[in-house]
Parts: structure tokens; sequence; C-alpha cells
């Protein structure tokens, strides 16, 4: 039933499926080092669903597989939300972790691993990542990012068939908003974005959060550049210099 509290429920023995669904209720998955697989969507979360999802094993070897072709491993629609603590999501041919429909996720670790694009991040959707290691083995992004990404954490790579080099902690998204406040300092120069337009933007050491109406000089070209949105992102690459001022 919607809202209800289902409790704990715990993996004793690798499963098979053609897919689960949650239509609604509130529960923590633990893996427990077991491993659900399907060729369909594996784990397909949704309405109003609030779910937690752990991997309390002493291997930290549970897993969400999904090997079908356009299909994901994990698939958070309909004003779901969910937590996830660890555990490995891999689909073959698609997202291992979808957002849609006005969801959530906050990820506190586990690995995330696929070919074409790890997480897909919808319009309207949100994810907070805290954690976790995200990594791609050629494709399109690390992160595909269409509505609003926070990351606080986490180690992003990718293979050396991918854009960069496989050493450098990477994510990448295309639109949508994405806030880097809080990820380590001494990674920010490590981080590239990528924007809708295709353009390489590379972030500077501070992200500094700006009001509306506030004027600048940008780094291209030193430009006067107006806040037009305070939760719009602009980059310039030297600090302003600030100056006290008093007055009757």
């Amino acid at each position: 039933e919607e809202d209800s509290n289902i409790g704990y429920i715990k993996l004793l023995a690798d499963v098979e499926s053609t897919g689960v669904v949650v239509n609604a209720g509130t529960f923590t998955l633990d893996l427990n080092g077991y491993t659900i697989s399907s060729e369909s969507h594996t784990l397909y979360i949704q309405n109003n669903s609030n779910v937690t999802i752990v991997d309390n094993s002493e291997t930290n070897s549970g897993k969400v597989i999904s090997s079908g072709e356009g299909s994901f491993a994990v698939g958070i629609t309909n004003s779901a939300s969910v937590t996830i603590n660890g555990g490995t999501y891999e689909s073959t041919h698609h997202y291992a972790l979808n957002l849609e429909e006005n969801s959530s996720v906050t990820i506190n670790g586990g690995s995330y691993i696929n070919s074409y694009v790890p997480v897909c991040i919808n319009e309207g959707s949100s994810a907070t990542i805290m954690g976790g290691i995200f990594e791609y083995t050629g494709g399109n992004a690390i992160i595909d990012n269409h509505g609003n990404l926070v990351v606080k954490g986490g180690t992003f790579t990718h293979d050396a068939e991918g854009e960069g080099d496989e050493s450098f902690p990477t994510i990448y998204y295309y639109d949508g908003s994405i806030d880097l406040s809080n990820y380590p300092t001494d990674a920010i120069n490590s981080i590239f974005v990528i924007n809708n337009s295709g353009a390489d933007i590379d972030l500077c050491d501070e992200t500094i959060l700006l009001p509306e109406g506030y004027c600048f000089f940008g780094a291209i070209e030193f430009t006067p550049t107006t806040v037009l949105l305070a939760d719009n992102t602009y980059y310039i690459d030297v600090e302003p210099e600030k100056y006290a001022v008093t007055f009757e």
C-alpha cells in the first residue's frame, strides 16, 4: 500500500527476474552480497516509494545488473525517493541509474558502471552525490544531467577510449543545474564539464555564489557579465579585488 512501512528486505540468494517493480511503500533493501539480474529494467521504483538500498555483507559484493537492450539497472520515477549506500549497479546497454518524473536519489556509496552512461537525470528530477565510484568504459558521459545535480564527493573515472585520461576524476553533464561548491577543492581542476553547446568548461579552484544583479568581469576577454539568475553558474579565473567603502 502507498506510504506503508514494509520494513527490511534481505536477499538470501541470487535473483534472476523479469524485473522487480516497486509501486509504493517505505523499506530498506539489503543486497547482502547477492545479485539481482534481469534482461529488463531490473529495479523499477515508482509512485512515491521511499527505498534505501544497502549491501551489509562482509564482501560488499551485492549487485543489480541489467543486460537487456535499452534497460537500466535501477529506474526511479513518479516522485519516488531512493537512498543508495552500497552495491554495484551495472547496465550493459543503457543507464545503470535512471531518474525521471520528479524523482530523487541520494548516493552515499556504491559503484555505477556502464559502457554508455552510468547515471541519467531527466528534467524535473534531482540527484545528490555524496560518495561512490562512477565509471564508464567508453561512450557518452559519466553523468547525463538534465535536472538538478549536486556533487559533494565521489570518484569519477573513464577508460582511455573516452575523452581525457583515466587518471583524472571526471564528470560530464549536458544541461540542467549543477552545484560543485562543496566538492573537494583539490579535485576541482580535474573536473571537466560539457554543457549543451558541446564546449568544454574548466572549473576554477573555487565556486562563488553570486546574487542576482551582481556584475563582474568574466574570464573570457574580461567582458562585463551580469548575473541574471541566482542559480546560474558563471566562471571567473581572477578573484575580484575587494574595497571597503564608508560614507555618510
